[in-house]
């Protein structure tokens, strides 16, 4: 995941209904919004196409001044706007250290026969005195087997997807010195027998992701399940296996990937 300053290609706004109707049926009468049971129980837990990125919107002056009185103009000006930098609408800008932190990431993907459902819940700290507004771009796994996601919601934030880029957009403020929490949802159609999850887009960030955990849960009944990397902890639930991975500064170059048989 990357925090950007663009979105191109083709776009679908608004947040879906049918997401919620879809889990509902699956999980009617049990009060569950997720394999966990409640919203509260979703923890925290970790977006980017080119890396976390930023500018500021302010013109430069053209005028030929002083040196002196020039650095105490630009001192000026930049502790009049301190309070309010903000993420630029177009261009491509990696956002230097210092600035958001993707500190927590949880993510669980649930996988029925053709289709897999992706919850993630992802935690932005600002490491600013100043308000930082962000274009996040979520990179999707899009192949052969896994088509681009046909329903999608991120929760309280205005969205966008685009195909071309094959991935999920979204606008956000962090207060300084505060953090932004996001659950996203999409669901996803499945062509063969493997479920990919983009990691590697974690090195795009100034530093690694502070905590993540990735719960994926298949049908109990198949078989030759592989995951990469290796789970630290499986177990059985009813007629659904749970395989959980977790790692604490993450920054890798490899995706989670799910096989069976």
């Amino acid at each position: 995941m990357e925090a950007l300053l663009s979105s191109s290609g083709n776009q679908r706004r608004g947040p879906c209904s049918t997401l919620r109707k879809w889990w509902r049926s699956k999980t009617a009468g049990t009060g569950r919004i997720g394999p966990f049971g409640s919203a509260s129980s979703f923890l925290p837990g970790g977006a980017s196409c080119q890396g976390p990125q930023i500018r500021s919107a302010h013109k430069t002056s053209t005028a030929v001044v002083p040196a002196p009185i020039l650095v105490v103009l630009l001192a000026s000006f930049y502790l009049a706007y301190l309070p309010s930098l903000s993420v630029a609408q177009q261009g491509s800008f990696r956002i230097p250290p210092g600035w958001l932190h993707l500190s927590a990431e949880r993510v669980v993907l649930s996988c029925w026969p053709g289709q897999v459902l992706v919850e993630g819940l992802y935690v932005f700290q600002n490491l600013r005195r100043a308000t930082v507004a962000a274009t996040v771009c979520f990179p999707v796994a899009v192949d052969e087997e896994q088509a681009f996601p046909y329903e999608c919601e991120v929760e309280g934030h205005e969205f966008w997807t685009s195909v071309s880029d094959t991935a999920i957009f979204w606008a956000m403020q962090v207060r300084p010195a505060g953090a932004e929490t996001v659950r996203v949802r999409y669901l996803q159609e499945m062509r063969g027998k493997k479920v990919r999850y983009i990691l590697r887009t974690t090195q795009a960030w100034p530093v690694p992701v502070g905590e993540a955990e990735f719960v994926v849960v298949l049908p109990a009944s198949w078989q030759g399940v592989e995951l990469s990397p290796r789970p630290d902890s499986t177990w059985l639930e009813g007629e659904r296996r749970f395989h959980r991975v977790r790692r604490k500064e993450l920054c890798t170059d490899v995706d989670l990937v799910i096989r069976w048989q």
